[in-house]
């Protein structure tokens, strides 16, 4: 799960690299973190993940696509660490 905070630090960092993307891919994107913010499945941020990255190759700004790629390398690096963390054990 992530929290409300680590998404808003997601998109600062995000902003600071690709400081110009449209409008509407702020929106589009924003809201898929959104919907899928409460998930600890791994599977749901590893989707979002790819999907970002399809339609990062689709667009034709290069802010825009940049900005799909740093968002779905953050949704798959977050889909790892929840598989992680379900493979460790809990200390006793």
């Amino acid at each position: 799960m992530i929290n409300h905070t680590e998404l808003q630090q997601l998109f600062e960092v995000a902003l600071a690299l690709i400081p110009n993307p449209e409008q509407d891919v702020l929106r589009n994107v924003s809201a898929k973190l959104i919907k899928i913010a409460s998930s600890s499945e791994a599977d749901v941020w590893k989707e979002l993940g790819n999907e970002l990255l399809d339609q990062a190759s689709k667009t034709q700004l290069t802010s825009d696509a940049q900005f799909y790629l740093v968002i779905a390398g953050a949704c798959v690096g977050h889909s790892v660490m929840l598989n992680r963390q379900k493979r460790q054990p809990t200390p006793a």
